[in-house]
């Protein structure tokens, strides 16, 4: 320690040379050998996270052979119908038996009811009555 150096200076912290002052005193070898690490890990980085383009995805290829497509489509849902039918007699008699609930699928010449038959009945034996024969 010099005489002319104060307590004051010698217990204030020194200064730390920069980073770059560090590097300009290495020597040419060991500046040589921080550029290259430093250029192989840019380009490390590069290839994990760099440009990721389409050229190195692997692709499969197969021949290509004729044949039908099938597509099939499984949907639940709830049906309704669009159309409807009011049944009613021509003759205005009373219905007795409902031989169908609604919902029911019914196919052609299925009896839906049944009519009270007893005017009906009457009217036929009427007619034969007065007929002449």
């Amino acid at each position: 320690m010099n005489a002319d150096q104060t307590a004051a200076e010698i217990i204030a912290p020194q200064k730390k040379p920069s980073l770059w002052k560090k590097i300009k005193k290495l020597s040419g070898k060991k500046k040589l050998l921080l550029v290259a690490g430093l250029c192989l890990i840019f380009i490390c980085f590069y290839m994990f996270f760099g440009n990721k383009n389409n050229a190195d995805l692997m692709v499969l290829s197969v021949p290509v052979t004729r044949g039908d497509l099938e597509v099939s489509i499984n949907l639940k849902a709830p049906l309704t119908g669009t159309e409807s039918a009011e049944v009613v007699s021509r003759l205005h008699y009373e219905v007795t038996d409902l031989m169908v609930q609604e919902g029911d699928r019914v196919q052609k010449n299925q009896i839906l009811a049944v009519l009270d038959s007893g005017r009906l009945l009457a009217m036929y034996l009427d007619t034969c009555i007065l007929c002449p024969i």
